[in-house]
């Protein structure tokens, strides 16, 4: 008997999502093969992309500080009013 991955979905997972799938189709009998392996694809997936998802949250990067003194993160706003530049902020 093969070894399971650690990625790969458990004997009890996958029946638990088959036996909700045959539920989905009214309880009537029908393709319990189809429902087991569906079942398995479809925990695979979700697998899968909450480990993409996990490794983009930990691998995003702060931008390098590259300004002078208290260099806020936000822009400078400046105010133009008549004949005279303001600015204000950062």
């Amino acid at each position: 008997m093969m070894q399971p991955r650690s990625e790969d979905p458990t004997h009890e997972q996958i029946e638990t999502r088959a036996y909700e799938l045959y539920l989905q189709r009214g309880g009537e009998d029908g393709p319990a093969f189809e429902d087991w392996l569906t079942a398995e694809d479809r925990l695979r997936r979700k697998r899968q992309e909450f480990e993409r998802l996990l490794q983009a949250a930990t691998t995003f990067k702060q931008p390098a500080y590259s300004g002078g003194p208290q260099q806020s993160a936000f822009p400078r706003r400046l105010y133009r009013w008549p004949g005279q530049l303001f600015n204000h902020g950062g």
